[in-house]
């Protein structure tokens, strides 16, 4: 039985070594970091909803939620009928989400993130990720 704690401890121990592998290996002066998952995955993970409004317009509401232990800066956009995407940006804390909704939708929507452990530096860090300020759709 000890023989098996200490089995459990080690492997627990390892594979905290692993989540942080990621943050810590590409993590710069500024705070910035890869924001992905040590599996090269993207922190991201998105789901989305229709919901009516009391005018009865349909809305595309869009959940992202930042599966990764450190923050990073999000860019997300829904795309409209006819009037191109419909984007922000928001930082969102490790496990928190992050809604955005927008009337008129396709349906398509779309995200990106990069990490940022210092949020005054969101901009800095979007500035070094490739291709972020390009068109989503």
């Amino acid at each position: 039985m000890k023989n098996s704690k200490n089995i459990i401890a080690a492997i627990t121990l390892a594979s905290a070594s692993i989540v942080s592998a990621s943050h810590s290996s590409s993590l710069d002066s500024d705070g910035c970091w890869d924001g992905q998952t040590q599996y090269g995955d993207t922190c991201l993970s998105t789901s989305s909803e229709w919901s009516k409004s009391r005018t009865s317009t349909d809305r595309l509401i869009v959940s992202i939620t930042n599966r990764c232990s450190y923050r990073v800066y999000a860019r997300f956009c829904n795309q409209r009928y006819n009037n191109g995407p419909d984007c922000g940006a928001s930082g969102i804390a490790a496990g928190y989400t992050k809604k955005w909704s927008t009337a008129f939708a396709t349906g398509r929507h779309r995200s990106k993130a990069i990490g940022s452990d210092v949020s005054s530096k969101d901009w800095v860090c979007a500035g070094k990720a490739r291709g972020w300020r390009n068109s989503m759709f």
